[in-house]
């Protein structure tokens, strides 16, 4: 299942607050392994040898929730998209 980017963004964002380690792009299977942004996972894992981890792969595809009608869980309303356009609004009203 993917989530939307801005939820993807957020999660990250979390993640680096807390003090988290965050590798973000596009995986591919380079001709040394598995690459993000051009840093080989294999070996950026290898830095936590020994540690407890918890490994969060959030893929993201705006795709398969643009046609979809989704429950706002603040107010209550329908919509579809990435976010609540009503709480968006009221969002960016109360930052002025």
């Amino acid at each position: 299942m993917s989530i939307s980017k801005s939820n993807a963004r957020r999660l990250a964002k979390n993640g680096l607050e807390l003090g988290a380690k965050v590798l973000r792009g596009i995986l591919i299977d380079g001709p040394d392994g598995l690459e993000i942004d051009k840093k080989n996972v294999a070996e950026w894992l290898a830095q936590h040898t020994d540690s407890e981890l918890i490994l969060i792969a959030a893929p993201i595809d705006r795709g398969n929730f643009d046609g979809h009608v989704r429950s706002c869980y603040t107010c209550g309303r329908d919509y579809k998209g990435d976010e609540c356009p009503y709480c968006a609004e009221v969002r960016a009203r109360l930052r002025q």
